[in-house]
């Protein structure tokens, strides 16, 4: 079990065994309260509070080394360089990726062993990477891009988010509330109570990690910073760093 909320919540759910912190039907001792720091695995991905992700994410780089060590004993052609890297890297890495994010720390490994992998451990190549992520027909090897995949990924978290219909997941409603509960100074003169969908409405929610405890909501607001989802009336965006 995992307990959310605030850290003072948390703590007093762990030590009164009650979900609310304070009474009522106490949590049966078999089950276990996660820890601060503790992950636990839930359908392929390892959640927990103040988990950190880079160190979930190294078992993961720990078998993409060696399945690319393995494969390089067969000497393979440069299009078969280019086709294991997305067999391995992004076949191992697209689920986890996709229910969990990936950490910048660890996109940058990726990034540097793929190129590394690509040309066979060779120093100086002369080609820069938007030249090998390119298409073939812009004279490209159309390698994975780890970066851009995992933006991708985020844009369907956005995607997702927008859903207004019956089937919108459960998440999206908690996101709602955290995004109100975090307006800015400028649109609290719309009460909390009304703000549905800043996409939708003409308030703002402050939108860094820090502000909404949460890299995954932040990154996913960025992505829609990016792409300008954002009605133009709004004006500018705090916690806008692009």
């Amino acid at each position: 079990m995992i307990p959310i909320s605030r850290i003072d919540h948390r703590d007093r759910v762990r030590v009164a065994r009650f979900v609310n912190g304070i009474g009522g039907t106490p949590i049966p001792g078999h089950i276990k309260i996660a820890m601060e720091g503790e992950p636990i695995r839930t359908l392929g991905a390892w959640v927990g509070n103040g988990v950190d992700q880079v160190e979930m994410w190294s078992r993961t780089l720990e078998k993409i080394d060696a399945t690319l060590d393995q494969w390089e004993l067969g000497h393979p052609s440069m299009e078969g360089h280019r086709l294991i890297v997305m067999m391995v890297v992004g076949g191992m890495t697209q689920y986890l990726a996709t229910v969990q994010g990936m950490p910048a720390d660890v996109e940058a490994r990726l990034e540097k062993r793929v190129r590394s992998f690509l040309w066979a451990e060779k120093r100086g190549v002369a080609v820069n990477k938007e030249t090998v992520y390119a298409p073939a027909e812009m004279g490209g090897k159309n390698l994975l891009d780890i970066i851009a995949r995992n933006e991708a990924i985020t844009v369907t978290w956005l995607k997702t988010y927008l859903s207004l219909g019956p089937k919108r997941p459960l998440w999206c409603f908690v996101a709602d509330e955290i995004l109100a509960k975090g307006a800015v100074r400028t649109s609290l003169n719309v009460a909390e109570a009304m703000r549905l969908n800043s996409y939708l409405q003409s308030w703002l929610p402050y939108q860094s990690a820090e502000e909404l405890n949460s890299k995954d909501l932040a990154g996913m607001m960025a992505v829609g910073r990016k792409l300008q989802c954002l009605d133009a009336g709004h004006g500018s965006v705090p916690g806008d760093t692009g």
